[in-house]
């Protein structure tokens, strides 16, 4: 039998409510930028802002969202959806172990 509260949270999200996010960035402003950050990173290699990795680190609509526009402008860049993918998930990596 578990010790557990039915409401209690897990260590995922006891984590991610916890988070340092700073710098600020917020949703709408993620999202306004999201489409010339990603057409960056997949043309020429142009690093996200750390305003931007660090919001994508602790929020995972954006980060999906991130996610999706480099898969689906992958082949535009000449690259494997998999590899625009993991372009992404690379620099919020590196923020998350910063």
């Amino acid at each position: 039998m578990s010790n557990r509260h039915p409401g209690a949270l897990n260590e995922h999200q006891v984590t991610a409510l916890t988070k340092n996010t700073d710098p600020y960035l917020s949703c709408d402003d993620c999202f306004a930028q999201v489409d010339t950050t990603i057409e960056a990173l997949l043309g020429d290699g142009t690093k996200m802002s750390r305003e931007f990795t660090v919001h994508l680190s602790g929020c995972p609509a954006c980060f999906d969202e991130a996610v999706a526009l480099a898969e689906l402008l992958a082949p535009g860049a000449g690259l494997s959806p998999e590899v625009a993918a993991a372009a992404v998930t690379a620099q919020v990596g590196a923020v998350e172990h910063a």
